[in-house]
């Protein structure tokens, strides 16, 4: 049975490929009513200082991008840390500025989120097909032991239907990689249920995406995201998916999509 985790309450660079119908029928969206939470409380526990660059988790010592070449993501997200008290950050903007997403994890379940948001107003196409390409970046913690083990990066590509009203996708070439550069591992794709696109704004399930060796798994999970850029020809998104083995939920991940047309 799928279960979607999604709260639609306030939230990755993808290049993408547009066919459209012809028409440049839209409706403009307020930045200010674009926001979404996929997991985690972030308007509590995250806060993003624009002039120095950092984040802060929870009220604690603020996060800068960390100096650690392990870990690494598209040129879209950078990754902030302590580099000392396994708190991991990752926040991706889109090439136009007008969207943001951003996951963070201190290995519990309590300070673990996925959100993004609208930066700017956004005309929304109301009829046509538009394919947004893109990265992916994630983290992966264990929820047994309560350590972040893996930063997970992949393919993503979301098409939209406007006319419809609907939307779907997968993320491909999956990756997961220990934060000290010593080891990948393969995941299997992703998929993005179909789900409805209403003023910009969607949420769904999600359907595989766990490691490739015979006892492992994943839960049927949930995805959610905006349509972002002045036109609309971007894309802003989040993944939230448990892991098992054997069965057995061992893994939580939270992800980030950045994609453009």
């Amino acid at each position: 049975m799928r279960a979607v985790l999604v709260c639609l309450t306030c939230l990755i660079s993808l290049a993408a490929c547009s066919d459209s119908d012809g028409s440049e029928d839209s409706s403009t969206v307020d930045a200010s009513a674009a926001t979404s939470t996929l997991t985690g409380t972030p308007e509590d526990d995250f806060a993003f200082d624009e002039v120095d660059n950092t984040i802060t988790i929870a009220g604690g010592d603020a996060l800068s991008p960390t100096n650690n070449t392990s870990i690494s993501v598209p040129a879209s997200f950078v990754v902030y840390s302590d580099d000392m008290d396994g708190i991991l950050a990752i926040r991706g903007v889109t090439a136009s500025g007008d969207g943001e997403v951003a996951i963070y994890s201190d290995g519990s379940a309590a300070l673990t989120g996925a959100f993004g948001a609208r930066l700017e107003d956004t005309a929304v196409p109301t009829a046509g097909r538009v394919v947004y390409d893109g990265d992916y970046v994630g983290i992966l913690r264990d929820t047994g032991t309560g350590d972040i083990t893996h930063t997970v990066t992949g393919v993503a590509q979301l098409v939209a239907y406007f006319g419809d009203g609907n939307i779907s996708g997968n993320i491909s070439i999956r990756r997961a990689s220990e934060l000290d550069g010593t080891a990948t591992r393969p995941l299997n794709t992703l998929l993005l249920d179909s789900t409805a696109l209403a003023d910009g704004a969607f949420a769904g399930t999600t359907g595989g995406g766990g490691f490739t060796t015979s006892a492992a798994g994943a839960e049927d999970g949930a995805y959610s995201g905006l349509i972002v850029g002045s036109n609309g020809d971007e894309l802003v998104g989040n993944i939230n998916i448990n892991h098992t083995t054997n069965g057995i939920v061992t893994g939580q991940e939270v992800g980030g999509i950045i994609a453009a047309e």
